[in-house]
């Protein structure tokens, strides 16, 4: 079937007087273009782990959108893309002297416009500071329970466990509360494992809070 392309608005008053008129259908969409980083990597919550201290980086992402790209600029430098691409990758080299983030700017040809802020985490920039690389640390604190009762100790132990690694140098922590099973599983399987891949993490540490049990030689948790 073809699409229309017009329409027809006919109007007649009381006293027949009729008169018509033809509107142009012009489609649109008001969808703000998806912007991600793909090097260096940034995490989900928009935080890009810096493996140097240089003074420029070259950045490199992707615009999703349903139209194609007007403009797209980094802290107000154009980027190098192609105009003429649906979901086009971007580039450019920046300067991120004395700077704790970058802005992301892009615009589509129908005016919508996103705004995107990444914080530049430079605390794995330097090896030689930590030992253990870009460290994270992943809190897991069950208390609330269906079937099993209710718990206060595992506040009180993560409350305890950040104090004692206050010393040591974390790159970032992940705080989890009262996952169920199906939280658990997409955790691990989908969330963590993205992070450990994007992030270019070199040391983890998991502390799980909660109601478990232990058949020699294996623990068990209970969600």
């Amino acid at each position: 079937m073809k699409k229309a392309s017009e329409v027809i608005a006919l109007v007649t008053d009381v006293y027949e007087n009729t008169t018509n008129q033809v509107l142009k259908i012009e489609k649109t969409e008001a969808n703000k273009p998806v912007i991600s980083i793909e090097a260096p990597a940034a995490s989900f919550d928009n935080e890009i782990y810096l493996e140097s201290m240089a003074s420029d980086i070259y950045i490199q992402g992707k615009v999703k959108d349903e139209s194609l790209i007007e403009s797209i600029s980094i802290d107000g430098v154009l980027a190098s893309f192609s105009v003429t691409s649906l979901n086009p990758t971007f580039s450019s080299q920046i300067s991120i002297a004395n700077k704790t983030k970058i802005t992301v700017t892009v615009k589509d040809v129908n005016g919508n416009e996103n705004v995107q802020v990444f914080t530049l985490n430079r605390s794995g920039a330097d090896p030689a500071s930590n030992p253990m690389g870009n460290t994270w640390v992943v809190f897991i604190e069950n208390g609330k329970y269906q079937n099993f009762a209710s718990l206060e100790g595992p506040a009180k132990d993560v409350l305890a466990m950040k104090s004692a690694l206050a010393g040591y140098k974390i790159t970032k922590i992940l705080h989890k509360k009262d996952m169920t099973k199906y939280d658990m599983e997409k955790f691990f399987s989908i969330e963590l494992r993205d992070h450990v891949k994007n992030s270019n993490i070199q040391s983890l540490v998991i502390w799980y809070a909660g109601h478990g049990k232990f058949v020699s030689p294996t623990g068990y948790w209970f969600l």
